[in-house]
């Protein structure tokens, strides 16, 4: 089994999950600032849950996560513990020191996206192999 697709998976279905609870139910158990949070949450979620899966099925072809790659796909585990997830938190409890993971997963994601185009480039200069 491999686990960065079993954890993009999950992680789709936890924002399918997040954005149905943010248009159906979060308005009134909420309010307006944990509505917003978890919409937030479940649109992040969702686009990098997409990409990881992407990231792994790219990985995979090429013989498994490497280098700049793996460190791609590590970061956007991490920024998807993080960000959406302390957004969530934050859903849930309000401002509160808490809040302060949401940067962090930021960070992450941000890493992730630039090990990507690290990536990109070292592939490049390969030859694409």
């Amino acid at each position: 089994m491999n686990g960065w697709l079993i954890f993009a998976a999950l992680n789709g279905l936890c924002a399918i999950l997040g954005g149905a609870y943010a248009a159906h139910g979060a308005q009134m158990a909420l309010g307006d600032y944990g509505r917003i949070n978890f919409e937030a949450a479940a649109q992040y979620q969702m686009i990098h849950a997409l990409l990881l899966l992407i990231v792994t099925l790219w990985g995979e072809q090429r013989g498994g996560l490497r280098g700049a790659l793996r460190l791609a796909a590590w970061a956007f585990v991490a920024g998807l513990l993080l960000f959406p997830g302390g957004l969530y938190i934050l859903a849930f409890t309000g401002p509160s020191v808490l809040g302060r993971i949401v940067p962090l997963g930021g960070m992450a994601l941000i890493f992730g996206w630039l090990m990507l185009a690290w990536h990109g480039v070292a592939e490049g200069k390969s030859g694409g192999r």
